[in-house]
């Protein structure tokens, strides 16, 4: 099974989030597709075409192939429904399509169809037709399709592009361990088009940081956007602090966090205290009440717009401390050049 977290964070897609959480060490991510009833179609569209526009040129080339090729299907339909219903009912925009119609795509574009789902080898659909054999060259490259969030399909694509047009996937999985142990260094890599745009609208170099909410975004810039802006307000230093800064600041924190835990393994545990003091010899001793820790006040939830106009402040405020320093510099290295030269001594 692959080991994921966070699914609690995104409870209408927990599995997509935990997809993209996995595939992201490969350098991948899921392109969501519209839920409407073709997003299995959308999905193959986007994989073949580029575009998961041309759906429903793709369930017509799929309902012509099963029409042409009933045997191999009309035996597989369940609840009894009639051959004749089922292909009416499959070449309706807005019908789900299944298993067979997998099938039927990859035998009709002669290529090879994985399925990516959650705690399970890759499935591959092979594109070879019936008693022929399986190494046949193939008309396309693999079509790569992950099925999650409860009958759901989205399409593969590359975290680094490209985003529309022939996927072009680089990654080869066959398994969930294949897949786990592999890591992609991403962090060397230049930023595409959309980590510079989430890094220009923010103001953020923070290039690692940015790309673990990319992750957690689906790759949509526009929420990675809000949740910077948010975190700038909260702690404006972020949009100076470096990768190296922040991995340092992580380290402390673990440190820290150590240093409590061997804390509390030291401290011996005290004699519990009665109520009533048996013995009337001895003092009563009161032991003073522990001050109760005020409630932090909730900080004001600021709005996009104020949100963005705090971060031009401080990118303001940062670049007039910047251009003061550099005068500073400038006046002294002035003062230094105008300066009379030093008297030398007279030998007489």
């Amino acid at each position: 099974m692959w080991d994921v977290e966070g699914r609690e964070d995104y409870p209408d897609h927990s599995d997509m989030y935990a997809m993209n959480r996995v595939l992201s060490n490969v350098g991948l991510y899921c392109k969501d597709m519209t839920g409407d009833g073709n997003c299995m179609f959308r999905a193959l569209a986007d994989q073949i075409d580029g575009t998961p526009e041309t759906h429903g040129r793709i369930r017509g080339f799929i309902c012509d192939y099963m029409e042409r090729n009933p045997q191999d299907f009309a035996p597989f339909i369940e609840d009894d429904v009639p051959w004749g219903r089922y292909m009416v009912s499959m070449r309706t925009l807005g019908t789900y399509g299944g298993n067979l119609e997998l099938v039927a795509f990859a035998r009709c574009f002669s290529v090879d169809v994985k399925v990516y789902q959650l705690g399970t080898n890759v499935f591959v659909i092979s594109g070879s037709p019936p008693n022929s054999p399986n190494d046949m060259r193939r008309a396309y490259p693999p079509v790569h399709i992950a099925y999650h969030s409860w009958e759901h399909y989205s399409s593969i694509r590359n975290c680094n592009g490209p985003y529309s047009g022939p996927p072009n996937i680089r990654a080869s999985i066959t398994s969930p361990s294949a897949l786990s142990n592999k890591c992609a260094n991403t962090s060397t890599s230049p930023p595409n088009s959309k980590e510079k745009m989430v890094m220009a609208s923010t103001g953020v170099t923070n290039l690692s940081l940015v790309r673990e909410l990319m992750v957690k975004h689906y790759n949509n810039p526009n929420p990675v956007i809000d949740e910077l802006m948010e975190m700038i307000a909260q702690d404006p230093s972020i949009l100076d602090q470096t990768e190296s800064e922040q991995q340092q600041q992580q380290q402390e924190q673990e440190k820290q966090q150590k240093n409590v835990d061997h804390t509390k393994d030291n401290v011996e545990p005290s004699e519990p205290c009665t109520k009533n003091n048996t013995d009337p010899s001895s003092p009563s001793v009161q032991t003073p009440k522990p001050n109760k820790p005020k409630k932090k006040e909730p900080a004001p939830r600021l709005s996009a717009r104020e949100k963005k106009a705090l971060a031009k402040k401080k990118q303001k405020e940062n670049a007039k401390i910047k251009k003061l320093q550099k005068s500073q510099h400038q006046q002294a290295a002035d003062l230094v050049e105008a300066a009379p030269p030093p008297l030398q001594e007279l030998h007489i």
